[in-house]
This record gives C-alpha cells, structure tokens and sequence, in this order.
C-alpha cells in the first residue's frame, strides 16, 4: 500500500545545520509526479536562513523525523 497522505503536529525547515522555520500542524499529500506537498502552520521563521533555499523540510511523523532534502516554501 503506498502512502498518499499523511498528518502531523510538528516540523521544520532547515537551511543545513540552522533551523529556517518551526512547523506547526502540517498536512502532505503525494503529487502525480511523485513528489509531495506539504502544507503547514508557520509558526516562527529565521528571516536571514529561510532565504537559503533550497531547504530541508523535517517533519515529526509519529515517533520518527522524516527529513527531505531540496524543500521549497511558497506563500
């Protein structure tokens, strides 16, 4: 079964070791082209390291931290 939506309370963007944003209640859903989307509540952003995009996105899944690389944020 492949995963097409997944639910979380937390996360994060990362411009390497430097956390760009914290996350808040997030929702991601699979794109036809095989990647995600993910949506969040922005909670608090570095203004000086959310410009270093592309971003690593972290997302709290459970008990695990699941990390993507090459994130891109959008208004």
């Amino acid at each position: 079964m492949a995963l097409g939506f997944l639910r979380g309370k937390s996360g994060e963007l990362r411009a390497g070791y430097q956390q760009a944003a914290t996350l808040g209640q997030w929702s991601a859903t699979r794109d036809s082209d095989g990647g995600w989307t993910v949506e969040a509540k922005v909670e608090q952003v570095h203004d000086y390291w959310i410009d270093y995009q592309p971003l690593d996105c972290v997302l709290q899944v459970g008990t695990s931290r699941w990390r993507w690389g090459f994130a891109y944020c959008s208004s």
